[in-house]
């Protein structure tokens, strides 16, 4: 299988890995953590690649180049399927094992171990601030926790947006990297999550992280 043969170191100075935009930007958070940078690639300057993968938590799919993943998506019942909806092998994206310890952290995560995935770098379309930050705070979750989309907000500085995080959440183009199965509605109700199994694989998720649902919201 081919690899690509750059690989993105995350930023040593806060070991996080960034979320990519595809226009020039760059923003410091009051922890010191460094945002967005104008190296992202899209599918229309570079070409990618894709990796499927079988799992416990039904097929995995992810595409990128250089270590930089555009999207992820989880939870088929088949591989063609995964396939189509990424696009893996048509125009430029070339179905191959292009970032083997992402793949390693996946099947591993889904066989039940305790996985960080916060140093994966991640590209997405322009995002407005607000998007950015719940973004950037969202993949700093850790597993086996869970927080309400008001508490969300809030940390954000935009108390009183839980229905706006709700959004950001539901467009997530890269799960489980930014794991928004870890955002919940408020008191002790799921919310919603964006898969072929819907609120289901939610749960699976959770279970398998061992997480509980708060009994209400702070």
């Amino acid at each position: 299988m081919g690899q690509s043969v750059a690989t993105r170191k995350a930023d040593s100075s806060t070991g996080f890995g960034r979320v990519h935009q595809n226009f020039e930007r760059r923003v410091t958070s009051s922890d010191g953590m460094r945002f967005a940078e104008s190296t992202a690639r899209t599918s229309q300057t570079e070409a990618l690649f894709g990796t499927i993968l079988e799992t416990p938590c039904g097929w995995i799919g992810y595409i990128g180049a250089n270590a930089v993943v555009h999207a992820l998506k989880l939870g088929y019942a088949d591989a063609q399927t995964l396939r189509r909806e990424l696009g893996i092998g048509t125009g430029d994206t070339t179905e191959a094992d292009w970032y083997p310890e992402l793949r390693e952290k996946l099947q591993a995560y889904a066989n039940g171990k305790k996985v960080s995935f916060v140093s994966i770098d991640c590209a997405f379309p322009p995002l407005t601030q607000f998007q950015q930050d719940v973004l950037e705070y969202v993949k700093r979750i850790p597993s086996g926790s869970v927080q309400t989309y008001g508490e969300v907000a809030a940390a954000v500085g935009k108390p009183g947006a839980a229905r706006a995080v709700g959004t950001v959440m539901s467009s997530n183009r890269i799960p489980l990297i930014i794991p928004c199965h870890r955002v919940v509605a408020a008191g002790g109700k799921i919310g919603n999550y964006t898969s072929p199994r819907g609120t289901d694989m939610k749960r699976w998720l959770l279970d398998l992280e061992q997480a509980l649902l708060p009994h209400r919201a702070k």
